[in-house]
């Protein structure tokens, strides 16, 4: 990860005596450093004018962790933050809300360190006030981690309009997935759901939730055979690691009429796991319209 010089979220620069460059040429020059941060923030200390206008590409894409290095780095084109610039940031809101509307993709990743109660209460004040957010990652692998937020925390309202959702907490008991289909309710625009890493076996969802649905990731049969019938996925990422979740064989398949019906109307399948293509030979029967199919095999790999 490059290290990006370190920017206090509230400083603005020092006004210079002139301004040679049009406004429009700056602009353009702005949009074409794209994911570049470190062009980014030179652009934001020339002037107030530049300043304003590179605040929203440094905070469109964000990515909290648990890590404790105070520098700011760039990970996959967004500002990936610590856990210590992550609570300046978060405090830095309450004297400039406009930063939240920024923000277009956030990613908490909690793989190594842990956010205590407090900081996740910091972010509960603030996240409902992104509501430009149109994609959000929750990435949380560390075994014993002690606070978690509650689902129904996140989303206390539908005032969130996101078009992608992917949580992965493999150690969370499918209990704290029972308010997923309330939230997906209320997520009339969402295009991508990823759930590979929620053990999430709900029985049921209602049919008019998230209708322009066309992507899925999952480990489980169960959410394949609830959320594809009746929207419009064609792109299945099925991971084949769980399989207690999913139990491949001709009699169960042959027995679920919803998963017969899921799969025969997908697309694009990704098979992932240990003797995925094996597992391929089981669900062939039923890709009716499979255009192109990505198999990755682990056993295959290790040979």
């Amino acid at each position: 990860m490059d290290v990006v010089p370190a920017l206090p979220v509230t400083q603005e620069p020092t006004p210079p005596s002139t301004l040679i460059l049009p406004h429009e040429i700056i602009c353009t020059i702005i949009h074409a450093c794209g994911d570049d941060l470190s062009l980014l923030h030179a652009w934001s200390l020339v002037s107030p004018a530049c300043f304003a206008e590179v605040q929203p590409y440094l905070y469109r894409e964000l990515v909290f962790t648990g890590q404790s290095p105070l520098d700011i780095t760039s990970q996959g084109g967004g500002r990936c933050l610590g856990w210590s610039r992550t609570y300046l940031f978060l405090d830095s809101t309450r004297h400039k809300p406009e930063l939240l509307r920024f923000v277009r993709h956030l990613t908490i990743e909690l793989k190594q360190g842990v956010w205590p109660a407090t900081m996740w209460a910091a972010f509960l004040k603030v996240f409902p006030s992104m509501t430009g957010l149109k994609h959000f990652r929750l990435d949380i692998t560390y075994s014993t981690y002690p606070h978690v937020v509650s689902l129904e925390a996140l989303f206390p309202s539908s005032s969130m309009k996101l078009k992608e959702l992917s949580l992965s907490i493999p150690d969370m008991l499918s209990a704290y997935f029972h308010d997923l289909p309330q939230i997906l309710q209320h997520q009339q625009e969402l295009e991508e759901l990823d759930l590979i890493g929620c053990h999430w076996e709900v029985p049921a969802i209602s049919m008019d939730a998230c209708p322009n649905l066309h992507t899925i990731s999952t480990w489980s049969l169960r959410c394949i055979e609830v959320m594809v019938p009746g929207r419009p996925v064609v792109k299945l990422c099925w991971d084949l690691s769980q399989p207690h979740l999913h139990r491949l064989s001709y009699e169960n398949l042959a027995d679920s009429r919803f998963a017969c019906q899921a799969l025969s109307q997908i697309r694009i399948l990704v098979l992932r796991g240990p003797h995925a293509s094996d597992r391929l030979a089981v669900i062939a029967p039923y890709l009716l319209l499979v255009e192109v199919l990505d198999l990755e095999d682990s056993n295959i790999c290790a040979a």
